[in-house]
């Protein structure tokens, strides 16, 4: 009879267990699915530049020096590296997260296709802190590489700042990218990317900002640690004239282009 009732009281406080736990998860359960980090905090938008390049290319020099030594490096990243992440990054918008209690989060699952290859991707959004939101990008591709932490970042909930880490790709998922953005209205904030990768362009980093600034709106900042080079963009977003500095050429001088794309002098 003892044994009966020390089974029973058994039962009934892992039943009591069991309970209590569902509670708690139940009521770590978010009431609406954290807001997707805003594409600017995670998609540096190279067509900025090439707009530039495009309107002064036929009356300067400038989009020559320019074009060498920043957007070859940088659209490859951009256009080639980052196709799929960049994919899979835009397409959440286009779903709705779901709670999963196993992931502790909500997750964004659906179908990218690139080239000839489908990528299944699963995106996690856990809580980080009361501010903030940790992201987790996991990419399948069909007939390849499975489940892959492809990148994953935290992200402030009211948009002001992200930092994220990225991959090298799903068949080689080693540190390639470190992102950082940060903004304090609509109009001033600033994304970084820096490679992390152990190859001759180790720290090689483009950070592109936009401000409130009268004379010049828009900014690059490019450097490449292979050449140990230097690149200051600067140009207005509306008027289009601007101005370009390299620490390796003409001394470091700075040239400059009216809103016809003309060379002119720097004032």
């Amino acid at each position: 009879m003892k044994s009966k009732i020390q089974s029973l009281t058994s039962v009934i406080l892992t039943f009591s267990i069991l309970f209590l736990a569902s509670c708690e998860k139940a009521e770590t359960l978010p009431n609406t699915p954290p807001s997707l980090p805003t594409e600017g905090s995670f998609v540096l938008n190279m067509d900025n530049f090439s707009d530039i390049t495009k309107s002064i290319e036929p009356k300067s020099k400038i989009a020559t020096i320019a074009a060498g030594l920043t957007v070859l490096v940088w659209n490859t990243i951009m256009n080639v590296t980052l196709v799929v992440p960049v994919a899979a990054f835009k397409e959440a918008f286009n779903h709705e997260g779901k709670w999963d209690v196993d992931k502790d989060g909500y997750v964004w699952t659906y179908d990218v296709v690139s080239g000839s290859n489908t990528y299944a991707c699963e995106l996690v959004g856990s809580v980080a802190d009361a501010s903030s939101t940790n992201w987790e990008m996991y990419v399948s591709k069909s007939d390849g590489f499975q489940n892959v932490l492809w990148y994953e970042g935290t992200v402030a909930n009211d948009h002001s700042s992200a930092s994220w880490k990225m991959n090298k790709d799903g068949d080689d998922p080693t540190a390639y990218l470190e992102i950082g953005y940060s903004k304090t209205d609509e109009n001033n904030a600033t994304l970084k990317y820096k490679i992390v990768e152990s190859t001759d362009y180790e720290n090689s980093y483009i950070e592109y900002t936009i401000s409130d600034d009268e004379m010049y709106d828009r900014n690059y900042d490019v450097y490449s640690s292979k050449e140990d080079v230097y690149v200051d963009i600067v140009w207005h977003s509306t008027e289009k004239y601007g101005s370009y500095t390299n620490s390796n050429s003409n001394e470091g001088n700075t040239f400059c282009w009216n809103e016809l794309g003309e060379d002119t002098d720097c004032e």
